[in-house]
């Protein structure tokens, strides 16, 4: 019983880590992809120009 409880507090624990770890990197990535946007941006307009 108490091997079970622990396996699922190690379970809960690592789904709470996993969730905080992408919820810290996700501004990053977002950030990221519009500053992508922003540099591939200008390319294009100049290209269709």
């Amino acid at each position: 019983m108490i091997q079970v409880l622990a396996s699922s507090n190690l379970r809960r624990l690592g789904f709470a880590a996993i969730l905080a770890f992408l919820c810290a990197i996700a501004p990053f990535v977002v950030g990221a992809v519009f500053a992508i946007n922003a540099c591939i941006t200008p390319f294009n307009q100049k290209v269709d120009l």
